[in-house]
């Protein structure tokens, strides 16, 4: 179990994981949008090079949807929207409607994206759904954590990073991040923009 130590310094920027199985310290990584789209641009260029017939970019709701609209536009492909979760019962799946859009069987190809690849659960759970509808499924993620037990590898990865690392805690996500003892400051910060 991992426990968030945060700390207030400037404008909240620093957050810090300790691993209470290793006692290792992580520092979490907060990649700008500048950084997802370039790592977008990157996975692209990769994309292009080769011939999968792509008929379009299905994008995992939420942390996938940056991603994929920036790629539906790069390579110039239709997007589709997969609101699923395989996060049962660990709150993100009350988000969730978990219904996945149906291709036709001449749309032969599909790029699945998402902003990480964690346990590998829900991503292995897409691509057996558009199998099953015989269609090519490719993946693309920004961020894959690596480990033995993994159901799948993606297609296409951005960084590999391990998988006892720190949180990846991408920018539309942070205020997600911040602990209760941290609400007197937020609340400070918040008056301050709206004066």
């Amino acid at each position: 179990m991992q426990r968030l130590l945060s700390r207030f310094a400037g404008e909240l920027e620093h957050y810090i994981i300790i691993s209470l199985r290793s006692n290792i310290m992580y520092d979490n990584l907060k990649p700008s949008y500048e950084e997802i789209h370039n790592a977008c641009k990157d996975i692209a260029l990769r994309i292009e090079g080769l011939d999968l017939g792509l008929k379009c970019v299905a994008g995992v709701a939420r942390g996938g949807l940056l991603p994929a609209t920036i790629l539906s536009h790069l390579l110039k492909l239709p997007l589709l929207l997969i609101d699923y979760s395989s996060k049962e019962g660990q709150g993100d799946d009350k988000n969730h409607n978990n219904v996945l859009p149906e291709i036709k069987p001449e749309d032969s190809a599909v790029l699945i994206v998402d902003d990480i690849c964690d346990s590998g659960k829900t991503l292995s759970e897409i691509i057996t759904y558009f199998t099953n509808q015989r269609v090519s499924a490719y993946t693309a993620v920004l961020y894959f954590k690596q480990h033995d037990k993994q159901p799948v590898h993606p297609t296409f990865v951005w960084k590999n990073i391990p998988h006892d690392s720190g949180w990846v805690i991408f920018p539309y996500e942070r205020n997600e991040y911040l602990t209760p003892d941290l609400d007197g400051p937020r609340r400070h910060l918040q008056s301050l923009v709206r004066s």
